[in-house]
């Protein structure tokens, strides 16, 4: 944790697999609906990682400018699980990794190390290429394919 509160969000009341296989039942609709809201009402009570600033920039940048609230706090939750999803993809790879060496000495089962290779591994697995920063500049390039 980053020394922020943060409420975990229950997805299992949006689970496709309770969605009727008929449309049309006005209680199950009413049901759908709560859940809805509830969910909403939820993220609007949740702090994202990224500041909502930054995912407005963002969305601006990419010509998907809005005013609303709800729309920046999702947005923003879709970014905090993509960024959670590829941590923890690069520890897994990382233990993985570590197993088939047979670990350093010194290192106890409970050290968890995000390392850069592990890192740049689980996101190009998702068509993200990352390299080193270049000697003159000091910046890191990143590329995404299509």
């Amino acid at each position: 944790e980053i020394g922020r509160k943060q409420r975990h969000l229950d997805f299992r009341a949006m689970d496709a697999s309770e969605s009727p296989t008929k449309r049309g039942t006005k209680r199950k609709s009413a049901a759908e609906a709560t859940q809805i809201v509830q969910f909403l009402k939820e993220v609007d009570g949740y702090t994202p990682t990224i500041p909502e600033e930054v995912t407005r920039y963002y969305l601006q940048l990419g010509g998907a400018a809005t005013e609303d609230a709800t729309i920046t706090k999702l947005v923003s939750l879709a970014t905090d699980k993509f960024i959670a999803d590829i941590v923890h993809e690069a520890k897994e790879l990382g233990k993985l990794r570590r197993s088939g060496t047979g670990g350093g000495e010194g290192e106890g089962e409970g050290d968890d190390v995000l390392e850069m290779h592990d890192l740049a591994e689980s996101l190009r697995q998702r068509g993200i290429k990352i390299s080193k920063p270049s000697a003159d500049t000091g910046a890191v390039s990143v590329s995404a394919s299509s």
